[in-house]
């Protein structure tokens, strides 16, 4: 248990910034009962799991229900998760607010050569791309740069770091890389593999970029089926080792769990591709005295929220909330108590709701740790409905269904494509969906919408074989059947009122 002085701590500082001045105002939502009794009817015709299902359907026109089913249990929210960091970080940061990244240099430049060190310095750009390198890499060359005499460091002490989203996960998926304030294409690599030419018995292995911390090789046994590589990790080395199971070629995105240094080594790559010659990088922050030498403007935060929500990318909504948390606290917080400010600032900013069961672990939604009920989605979404975003509306930044994304499957059909804007939500044994719905009497209403069998996601994460095929199918069909479900109450809602 964390001690309770931290706690203390935060709450203390999220009363002194929400009665700053700029800061939006509270929305206090005031449900009231139902005003419709057929819930039981509709998760009957529509198969809905009763006990592990729940919804809120709400006209902010009139603030009044129109219908629910346990409103007010938590649900494993996953990505919808990502609604609820946005809309503190759009509060927090504000939606003009922008990740740069910058180059220091301690010392002058005398005929080419730095005289002092040279330092990389990040603040959690989400976008950061090697496009991006390449110019600050051509800015120093530009710069009359030509090499370092001192050292080349990388500063990512401005947001907290940790080698994974969440350590329960499996350490070798894309989804699950590391977070650190330099973070560069959504922190993940690519591994191909195929038939080496000289050797038709073996496989030739390529990782892409190379590393000089990465490794490659074949295991000595299966990692498991349907399990392309076993990681062996040594402090910061790594080797990727091919499941000899693997006859074919093909390829694979993997974690970077090591983000600030393989953002550096790639910086020092573009670098040596323009002629600057950079010494291998080191750890450090940058000390005052020195001055900036180049800079990349990341883009505004309204722009990233929207690629956020349409594209739910978990190292995007990981480093608003580290941002969004820092700024509250005025340090840098790990992730679950980053996750603990960000969810005591939405607390207070929308009031007449119940929070009991609340909790948000990370920002992401990459966890069955975080815990939401519909009412308190509902309570987030009227909050976001009352704003603007600068020039954009919360609605603006949502996918449409039949159209994008997450939502380019979900509600095509003529009467349903366009007429539901929202986030998706998907890990094994939970679904959610939340946003706006258009009806088909020109009604705009906004839903939120769970479902989550708990015991099946716990024998899930239980099982040492959650790998395989057969297992995999099961929860994926199980999703299938929940999606499918839910979709069918969302065509109700859109036809009938």
């Amino acid at each position: 248990m964390r001690p309770v002085l931290a706690a203390v701590t935060i709450t203390l500082f999220l009363i002194s910034v929400s009665g700053c001045a700029g800061k939006p105002e509270p929305v206090t939502v005031s449900l009231g009962p139902d005003q419709s009794g057929d819930s039981g009817e509709l998760i009957r015709t529509n198969d809905l799991p009763a006990d592990m299902s729940g919804f809120i359907l709400y006209d902010p026109e009139t603030g009044t229900v129109i219908q629910s089913h346990n409103r007010d249990v938590p649900f494993i929210p996953a990505s919808v998760t990502k609604i609820l960091t946005i809309l503190a970080a759009l509060d927090i940061l504000g939606p003009d607010f922008r990740f740069d990244t910058f180059i220091h240099a301690a010392g002058d430049i005398v005929q080419g050569r730095l005289a002092g060190d040279l330092y990389l310095r990040g603040t959690g750009d989400p976008l950061l791309a090697m496009a991006d390198l390449m110019l600050l890499a051509a800015r120093l060359k530009a710069a009359g740069l030509r090499e370092v005499a001192g050292n080349f460091y990388y500063d990512e002490t401005a947001l907290y770091r940790a080698d994974m989203i969440d350590p329960s996960m499996d350490e070798d998926v894309s989804y699950n890389p590391g977070i650190s304030a330099l973070s560069l294409e959504y922190n993940t690599f690519i591994a191909r593999w195929e038939r080496d030419d000289r050797d038709r018995d073996s496989m030739k292995i390529t990782l892409i970029p190379d590393m000089p911390f990465y490794g490659a090789g074949i295991a000595g046994e299966s990692p498991g089926k349907g399990i392309p590589f076993k990681l062996v990790r040594s402090g910061i080395r790594e080797r990727w080792l091919l499941s000899p199971e693997e006859k074919r070629g093909g390829s694979e995105r993997l974690p970077v769990h090591n983000p600030g240094l393989y953002t550096a080594f790639m910086f020092r790559k573009a670098c040596a591709m323009h002629g600057v010659i950079l010494p291998e990088p080191k750890a450090g922050a940058v000390p005052s005295g020195t001055r900036e030498v180049a800079a990349h403007r990341g883009r505004p935060l309204s722009q990233i929220a929207e690629i956020t929500l349409t594209y739910s990318n978990n190292i995007m909504a990981e480093l608003m909330l580290l941002a969004s948390a820092r700024k509250l606290a005025g340090r840098s917080l790990p992730l679950a108590e980053s996750g603990e400010a960000v969810a005591a600032y939405v607390r207070s900013r929308v009031r007449g709701i119940d929070w009991s069961g609340f909790r948000l672990e990370n920002g992401s939604g990459l966890t069955s740790g975080n815990s939401v009920t519909p009412s308190q989605m509902l309570g987030a979404l009227v909050y976001a409905d009352s704003r603007t975003y600068g020039e954009r509306t919360f609605i603006s930044m949502l996918p449409a269904s039949g159209w994008e994304w997450s939502m380019l499957s979900r509600l095509y059909g003529p009467n349903t494509a366009f007429h539901v804007w929202g986030k998706t939500g998907t890990i094994n044994y939970a679904i959610g969906l939340s946003g706006y719905i258009f009806t088909s009497s020109h009604r705009r209403l906004l839903f939120s919408f769970f479902i989550t069998d708990r015991e099946k996601r716990r024998a899930f994460e239980r099982d040492p074989d959650r790998r395989e095929r057969d297992v995999r199918n099961r929860a994926y069909w199980w999703n299938e059947r929940m999606k499918d479900a839910m979709d069918r109450v969302l065509e109700h809602w859109i036809a009938v009122y």
